[in-house]
């Protein structure tokens, strides 16, 4: 276990941070809320916000 708190100390001073990227960033959050001061409705926002990807094992759109 020490080994592998050395290695993450050492990557950290590299300025290397792992995990999973942001979800939402900055951008989209500002463009999600200028959608909703416009009011328009939260299921055309999602709509416009994530687009449509085929299904992993069908090939065709979710939903």
């Amino acid at each position: 276990m020490r080994v592998a708190h050395r290695l993450w100390a050492s990557a950290r001073e590299r300025g290397r941070h792992g995990g999973r990227p942001k979800a939402v960033d900055h951008d989209m959050d500002a463009y999600t809320r200028a959608l909703r001061t416009q009011n328009v409705p939260v299921p055309e926002i999602a709509r416009k916000r994530s687009p449509r990807r085929p299904h992993p094992r069908r090939g065709r759109d979710h939903g």
